[in-house]
């Protein structure tokens, strides 16, 4: 007879995170736990042992009422722990998972592969916030989107705009209704009178004023003016809703450009040159060519637009100052941010124009301090989805507009996100009066357009690609069980190496080579993971590190190749340190490990966006993909193509040049002509290609690597898209579809995605985006959401 078992108590301890989490129902749920015996080493019959410091992979199992289900998904979400299917459970109770969500059928979890919840760990990182009422019940997601929803619904400004006729000499094509009621909006916020009902300060006496939403008072007459945020839905004209209003301006512009001091200014600030001319700021160079084609389309009259870009670009103040219009790019502000040389500080600005705004809302950012440093009379935002994650992305915009005293962010999270957080009236009347205050929205609805048809289609592996998939899964998670045994940096490089070989294997099936090389780590997501678990620190000096790259980050960093992070002060040192190994060329070893380094020493960005070509030029891409394979995803791409290619033109969206690769080898292969434009395309190249696709009735397919396809475009001559994989950030996917469904656009159009049954895409992916997108859209509705 077997012995009877011991019961010890304290055998293992869950971590503090998730002991928090379960403590918080525990009141109405109980837990069944599991996990692997392999760490449990026996002693003697009967019993057995495991060493102090081993970490287990434990799976819990929630059992409870039916009627708790939602409160728990509820609560266990806002921690960003999401439940998966169990390996086991109870079968004679039932099952109901609140964080599964089937697009093809209304049972749950039904025939469907998933691994347990452990793999929570490879989540993305995205901003949450600790959501409390202040008697400490929580608040859900739900709820809080509830709470927005009433003040969008609830806001009036767009429905007392009278129109205001733009200049028929200069602007010769006819605006709309409402960019003419934009007009209106845009002059008031500059040179007003603005309605008192819409003021945010409000005259007491005669010589105090009260700030309706803080409370802050004055005794000077306060300044409401200055600009704002024009919310407009993408593809309602924006751009020439702009254009219109620089050239019915013009004389202000002179007039301020004439001046000799500004009594609003700074003292610093009067030795500025005043400008007449408005700086448009847009995301990528290719912008640049879209406003210069609008300007030439809509408008006449302008003098030349300068581009201030790139190399040659004009270093004069003077010329900048007395331009109509200057087109810039932040990457160029935030390049020259620390360069006292430019001239892009020596100019007060009549105006300043962020076209698409949204690119500012991290205010720690490098990027956001440079473009909040210029100078200007007046600050516009224009952007379709000014919330992208969280109210934090709005504080960004209400900053750069310096709308006082809510510019501080401190102010604007006391009055504005704290009360909301806390479910309070105050809160839904806060943000009502600041956005009817400063922001104007419009919906497409106003457009009439035709109507977006989303499918999706959900795909099974074969049985060749579920056994690489499952396989590759496996050697991940015992890579994350000894890593989470070495909290150090190092060892993370293979970590997301493996995730994303496990996203490519969704696309790329069998023909995804096993081996796993630098040019599958994605460097970006690295970083946002590791400061997700705060351990994002240089491995020499222990500083944080906010990002990759200079540019927009506050303190960069980068990988190296044999998986160390280290701070842009430090790479240098460790690459000094490198030792040249006897007899080896090109060898060399790392200073911080044993380990040798073959190639390049440092992981970079574009590791995986290497130039390929489009037509039979894809033929070479073999190279990355074992002939032998097959993939469910890309043939279903393929054939669906085929199927609808006399329908119209479609583009297709990847985030991968790989999966761009092997699209184009399988189109070559049937003779299915197409052009493809990808990160390594020059600014002419691109502009090139988008005029064949246009153009060229032969030419019915596009292939776009969504970071190229996300802004600035206007896609109208194609009413068909195809995605091909989930996006960590679903507002790409979204920004995308919109240059194709926009002013312009005649058709309906038709959109799919394609998603793997049971993978990393069904379970993380997915879900991840159904819940940003449902924190996003609120009041900012988008028929593509």
């Amino acid at each position: 007879m077997d012995e009877e078992p011991q019961l010890f108590d304290n055998v293992a301890v869950v971590n503090r995170e998730c002991s928090t989490i379960l403590s918080q129902i525990a009141t109405f749920c109980t837990f069944e736990a599991s996990c692997l015996t392999e760490p449990w080493i026996p002693i003697s019959k009967g019993t057995t042992t495991i060493n102090k410091d081993t970490c287990i992979l434990v799976d819990i199992i929630i059992y409870g009422h039916p009627k708790h289900c939602d409160e728990v998904g509820d609560i266990l979400g806002i921690k960003k722990i999401y439940l998966q299917e169990p390996d086991y459970r109870e079968t004679r109770y039932g099952y109901k998972n609140p964080h599964f969500l089937d697009l093809n059928s209304n049972c749950p979890g039904a025939d469907m592969d998933r691994h347990p919840l452990r793999f929570s760990l490879l989540q993305a990182e995205f901003q949450s916030q600790q959501l409390e009422f202040s008697n400490g019940k929580v608040l859900t997601q739900s709820l809080l989107k509830q709470k927005l929803a009433v003040v969008f619904k609830t806001m009036t400004r767009s429905q007392n705009l009278k129109r205001v006729i733009a200049d028929t000499n200069r602007v010769h094509t006819s605006l709309k209704r409402y960019q003419e009621e934009a007009l209106d909006f845009i002059l008031q916020r500059e040179f007003g009178p603005i309605s008192p009902e819409y003021c945010l300060w409000k005259q007491k006496d005669q010589h105090l004023y009260i700030h309706s939403i803080t409370g802050f008072e004055k005794n000077e007459t306060p300044k409401e003016t200055g600009g704002g945020i024009l919310a407009d839905e993408m593809g309602l004209g924006k751009t020439l809703t702009i254009l219109s209003a620089i050239i019915r301006t013009a004389n202000e512009a002179k007039s301020f450009a004439l001046s000799t001091s500004n009594g609003t200014l700074f003292a610093a600030e009067n030795t500025l040159i005043a400008s007449r001319a408005t700086l448009v700021v847009v995301p990528s160079p290719l912008l640049l060519n879209e406003w210069l084609q609008e300007i030439k389309l809509h408008c006449t009259g302008f003098s030349k637009p300068i581009i201030y870009h790139s190399h040659g670009r004009e270093g004069n103040p003077e010329v900048l100052a007395d331009a109509d219009i200057v087109l810039s790019t932040y990457h160029t502000i935030a390049a020259e941010s620390t360069d006292i040389t430019s001239p892009l500080w020596k100019v007060n600005w009549f105006r300043i124009v962020l076209d698409e705004a949204h690119i500012i809302r991290r205010m720690t950012t490098r990027l956001f301090k440079s473009i909040k440093r210029l100078r200007a009379n007046f600050r516009w935002c224009l952007t379709g989805t000014p919330i992208q994650n969280s109210l934090e992305d709005l504080a960004a915009l209400i900053n750069f507009i310096q709308s006082s005293p809510l510019d501080d962010f401190h102010v604007f999270k006391k009055h504005i996100i704290s009360p909301l957080l806390k479910g309070s009236g105050e809160g839904v009347d806060n943000l009502r009066q600041l956005l009817d205050s400063v922001c104007l929205r419009r919906t497409k609805e106003l457009l009439n357009l035709p109507k977006v048809i989303f499918e999706s289609r959900l795909l099974n592996f074969s049985p060749r690609e579920k056994r690489q998939y499952v396989d590759t899964r496996d050697k991940l998670v015992r890579m994350i069980n000894q890593n989470r045994l070495q909290p150090q940096n190092k060892g993370c490089l293979g970590v997301f190496q493996l995730q994303l070989q496990l996203r490519r294997l969704c696309n790329h099936g069998t023909f995804q080579k096993l081996s796993v090389g630098v040019e599958d780590f994605d460097p970006e997501q690295a970083i946002a993971h590791l400061r997700k678990l705060k351990h994002a620190k240089c491995e020499v000096c222990k500083s944080h590190v906010t990002g990759i790259h200079g540019i927009e980050e506050q303190r960069s960093g980068s990988f190296t190749s044999c998986g160390h992070l280290l701070c842009s002060k430090c790479i240098q040192k460790t690459k000094g340190a490198l030792q040249k190994i006897d007899g080896r060329d090109g060898c060399l070893k790392c200073s911080l490990c044993p380990e040798t380094i073959f190639g390049e020493y440092l992981v970079t960005e574009g590791a995986s966006s290497k130039p390929s070509g489009s037509g039979n030029k894809n033929l070479s891409a073999w190279q990355y993909f074992d002939k032998d394979g097959c993939s469910t995803k890309i043939s279903a791409v393929v054939a669906e193509i085929e199927q609808h290619k006399a329908e119209g033109k479609s583009i297709v969206f990847s985030c991968w040049t790989r999966s761009l690769d092997l699209i184009g080898i399988f189109l070559s292969s049937r003779n299915i002509a197409f052009v493809r434009i990808d990160g390594s395309h020059t600014l002419v190249q691109r502009k090139w290609i988008l005029e064949v696709f246009q153009k060229d009735s032969e030419i019915k397919i596009l292939l776009m690597t969504t970071g190229t396809g996300a802004v600035g475009l206007n896609l109208t001559v194609a009413n068909c898209v195809y995605i091909l994989e989930p996006q960590w950030n679903p507002m790409v996917e979204s920004q995308a579809i919109a240059r194709v469904n926009r002013m312009g656009q005649t058709r309906n159009v038709r959109v799919v995605r394609y998603i793997m049954k049971g993978t990393v895409e069904e379970l993380e992916l997915q879900p991840q985006q159904t819940r940003k997108l449902e924190y996003a859209k609120v009041g900012w509705e988008e028929d593509d959401c």
